[in-house]
């Protein structure tokens, strides 16, 4: 078996098994350290947990660029890493299906609990509720900026409105009066049209829609709060089931967990630095 990318190799161990392939010889190449670590783990995972024959070992790729003259020049340089060698198992014809027995009930002891979780975060979404306030934080500094983006231009355009319609219309290209002419017709300071009318106009847009959110915030947080209280007893009974199938499902995980063989680990291949451990003992240093 020859492969450089981890989602082949677990492709490939898909329709594998130790029962009909005691020893594997493998070639692994890689970029990256991890997927060498990763790799290895899928193999143990598997039950192949004899993988002391496996030398490693790194080498340099030289990428090249050649000119039309003829010459060549280093363009690039990649540091791969190696994993090659037998690997086989321990474990008797019996044992590997023991093993093979257990894992396929603890992975779906623990994709039941995931789910029995799942379904409890779901059935306890409209608890909170029953003792919310009506109107929620967001709601309020939703509508405190609304009601700001929206007074302080309405005051600022009612004190200055002929010079605001005047911006409103001004055009540099189309009209007959430069930007100073225009400033000393109404003998405003400057930064009124350079910021504070601008600022006034992206109010106008968006304070509306700051009260519009903050209206619908509101609206949302009621309805929910009304079938919290209207469905009281049902929520209260659904949350009741999911936490009892979560309880059973975690007894269920801790009885597999308890029967985990002491050879087996999820992880028995860790990566430090330039560093590979299995079971914190080095294997190699890069």
């Amino acid at each position: 078996m020859e492969l450089s990318d981890v989602n082949d190799i677990r492709r490939e161990l898909e329709c594998m098994s130790p029962l009909s392939d005691k020893t594997i010889n493998i070639t692994l190449t890689f970029r990256d350290l991890n997927d060498i670590v990763d790799a290895l783990n899928l193999f143990y995972e598997k039950g192949w947990n004899d993988l002391s024959d496996i030398e490693f070992s790194s080498f340099d790729r030289v990428e090249t660029t050649t000119y039309s003259d003829g010459t060549s020049r280093e363009t690039g340089r990649r540091t791969y890493y190696k994993a090659k060698g037998v690997i086989g198992t321990y474990l008797s014809n019996q044992e590997i299906k023991t093993f093979e027995y257990w894992k396929e009930n603890y992975y779906a002891a623990i994709y039941a609990v995931e789910s029995a979780r799942a379904e409890l975060k779901e059935a306890s979404k409209y608890e909170v509720y029953q003792h919310s306030k009506k109107t929620p934080s967001a709601s309020i500094v939703l509508l405190i900026v609304g009601l700001i983006s929206i007074i302080i231009p309405v005051v600022v355009i009612a004190m200055y409105k002929d010079p605001f319609l005047t911006f409103l219309a001004y055009s540099e290209e189309g009209s007959t009066m430069t930007y100073e002419e225009l400033i000393a017709l109404y003998d405003i300071p400057a930064f009124l049209y350079d910021n504070v009318f601008p600022f006034c106009l992206l109010g106008l847009v968006m304070g509306p829609v700051a009260l519009f959110i903050s209206l619908m915030v509101k609206l949302r947080r009621v309805k929910n709060i009304k079938h919290s209280i209207n469905n009281r007893q049902e929520l209260e009974a659904g949350i009741a089931r999911a936490k009892e199938i979560l309880s059973q499902a975690s007894d269920n995980l801790k009885y597999y967990q308890a029967q985990m063989p002491e050879w087996y680990s999820d992880e028995p291949f860790t990566k430090s630095g330039s560093s590979i451990y299995f079971f914190d003992k080095l294997v190699v240093r890069f």
